[in-house]
């Protein structure tokens, strides 16, 4: 089995998990670097974590709904890992930690991004 057929949706949990998990832990450290404290930050990220849901839904792309719950769980879960770190040390993450999960954050997205255009590209072709 090819790596790229693991980008595929899943019902609960997929590859995609991993970018959400990511995605969690770069919004929190975004936000403590910001300033915002613990309360103000998971208001603002659970917002940006459903209005991601719900701008995927607008452009089309198609989820279970249980696939989506799971997605913003995951989102927080990530949030959660940095929120305790933050807490637990009364700081952030240096900029350098936070550059690092940056950029695996967007590797993990290009590759999930390259996956789905190789997917869709062969079923055209077919």
């Amino acid at each position: 089995m090819h790596i790229n057929q693991y980008w595929k949706e899943g019902k609960y949990v997929d590859l995609w998990s991993i970018n959400h998990i990511l995605s969690g832990v770069v919004v929190g450290a975004l936000l403590f670097r910001f300033g915002l404290n613990f309360h103000w930050a998971i208001i603002v990220s659970l917002a940006l974590f459903v209005g991601w849901e719900i701008f995927e839904i607008v452009i089309g792309i198609k989820e279970h709904m249980t696939n989506i719950v799971m997605d913003v769980v995951f989102d927080l879960v990530g949030f959660l890992l940095t929120s305790y770190h933050y807490l637990a040390l009364h700081r952030p993450f240096s900029l350098r930690t936070t550059v690092v999960f940056i950029v695996v954050f967007l590797s993990f997205n290009l590759w999930g991004f390259l996956a789905y255009e190789k997917r869709k590209h062969s079923a055209d072709v077919k």
